[in-house]
């Protein structure tokens, strides 16, 4: 499973219905979530760690599985 597969996994488990829907609720361009979960742009350190703060899982998983 890559990266961006466990970030929509995550998002998807959370009960965010879309990735837009979750990028408003954490202030982050659609754009910029979008390609993190669709796997052409790599997130930030920061980032990452954001989105494993709201998914609620742990951000070794969300980064290396």
């Amino acid at each position: 499973m890559e990266r961006w597969d466990r970030i929509r996994l995550a998002r998807q488990k959370r009960g965010f219905k879309s990735a837009s829907e979750a990028a408003r609720r954490m202030n982050i361009p659609v754009g910029t979530y979008v390609g993190h979960e669709s796997g052409p742009r790599s997130p930030k350190d920061d980032e990452l760690q954001k989105y494993a703060q709201v998914f609620k899982v742990p951000l070794p998983w969300l980064a290396y599985g």
